[in-house]
């Protein structure tokens, strides 16, 4: 089957954003913070902190840089209001 090419699911657009997060964390080109950007609370860097990059522009190639960093309870709140925007359980414009 040459020539064929395979659709990336959404699970596979997460890993490749997860790697570039990372590679790019490891070649110091970006900076995982110690403050959470939504709630400010502070988690110093004593071993693995516990802020996760939240692709909030989603997974695109283009977006896989444009993350905010959250604490784990923000990153999944925004998860959420995410979600709820797609499936219409929550107007968007109410967020903004």
């Amino acid at each position: 089957m040459k020539g064929k090419v395979k659709k990336l699911t959404n699970r596979d657009k997460k890993q490749l954003a997860w790697r570039c997060v990372h590679r790019a964390i490891r070649k110091g080109t970006l900076v995982r913070p110690v403050i959470c950007e939504d709630c400010g609370e502070e988690f110093p860097l004593l071993g693995k902190t516990k802020l996760t990059a939240h692709h909030y522009l989603g997974y695109e190639e283009i977006h896989y840089l444009d993350i905010q960093w959250l604490c784990r309870k923000c990153h999944n709140r925004a998860d959420r209001l995410l979600r709820d925007i797609k499936f219409g359980r929550v107007d968007n414009r109410e967020v903004m």
